[in-house]
């Protein structure tokens, strides 16, 4: 008696808003694109982890974006004292060799049908600008692969993927390349 009054009065009776207020939040939770950063190189090793994440990431709903960071020139002791025609002349050949490793990486996701929806090529220091992207675009996920320093010189230096696995705000999936003489294989996945 009490709920046909409710409805009689135009009032909508709670259970169904409720129970309309739980779809609205189903789907708008099933909407969500997970944005990932993928940090490339034009590596044999950035192929390998495209593949690798490829098929992590085949069927979801994900937004991948591609950075390549050249290295300034004068990070080196060698390129301490280049002209500024030599300066414009990498640069230019960053940007070619970006377009390149681009269309290799998205040929490799669109055999998974994956897409990049955008591929960035800066200048820096590698570990740097692959934080610095993650932070500002509020990405959910870092994939790179790993070719990191060994030894003494890896322990004093670090790589870049220690790097950023040490700074990142948020999981950064690291994918080991094998070297020459030792297969091994897995994901290393934190947080």
């Amino acid at each position: 008696g009490k709920a046909a009054l409710q409805l009689l009065a135009g009032n909508p009776l709670s259970p169904v808003a409720a129970l309309d207020d739980e779809v609205e939040l189903i789907a708008a939770k099933t909407i969500h694109r997970h944005r990932v950063l993928f940090a490339v190189d034009g590596s044999q090793h950035s192929l390998e982890t495209a593949h690798r994440l490829s098929r992590m990431l085949y069927g979801e709903n994900a937004e991948i974006t591609l950075l390549y960071v050249q290295k300034l020139p004068g990070m080196s002791t060698k390129d301490t004292w280049i002209g500024a025609e030599t300066k414009q002349q990498r640069e230019l050949e960053g940007k070619i060799e970006g377009k390149r490793i681009f269309s290799s990486v998205n040929a490799v996701l669109a055999r998974y049908g994956l897409t990049s929806q955008l591929q960035l090529a800066v200048a820096g220091d590698p570990a740097g600008q692959i934080l610095k992207f993650a932070d500002e675009r509020g990405m959910d996920l870092i994939a790179m692969g790993s070719r990191g320093l060994s030894g003494v010189l890896g322990v004093l230096m670090g790589s870049v993927s220690r790097k950023v696995l040490s700074h990142a705000r948020c999981p950064v999936l690291i994918v080991p390349i094998p070297d020459a003489g030792l297969v091994k294989e897995g994901f290393s996945l934190a947080s």
